[in-house]
């Protein structure tokens, strides 16, 4: 995350806040949205992690006043899913190149 060339932020929340219950949603060009991080919050989740939000969800989770939102931006995001994979197929003995920004995993 930290070699992302982009921001990950805390966008709801505080970061003196305490979390024992954490989802991470990221799929194919969105994410949930206001319904999906207004109902965790609402069952008990105390942090979502989101690679983005429209301004206007986040305004309304701002109002409600719950839980911890953390967005991390596509190449921080993304790197979460492709640095592990990247090293497993390295460990394997393939050659890979990475570009586009992707964060390079430890070789």
């Amino acid at each position: 995350m930290q070699a992302a060339p982009t921001k990950v932020q805390l966008a709801l929340g505080d970061a003196r806040n305490s979390v024992s219950k954490v989802v991470v949603a990221h799929g194919a060009y969105t994410n949930g949205g206001y319904p999906v991080a207004h109902t965790c919050f609402a069952h008990g989740i105390d942090l979502v992690v989101y690679i983005h939000i429209d301004f206007g969800e986040l305004q309304r989770l701002r109002a409600e006043g719950r839980g911890n939102l953390i967005l991390t931006g596509h190449l921080a995001g993304d790197s979460l899913g492709f640095t592990p994979f990247l090293r497993e197929l390295r460990k394997h003995g393939l050659e890979v190149t990475t570009f586009s920004g992707v964060i390079e995993p430890d070789k």
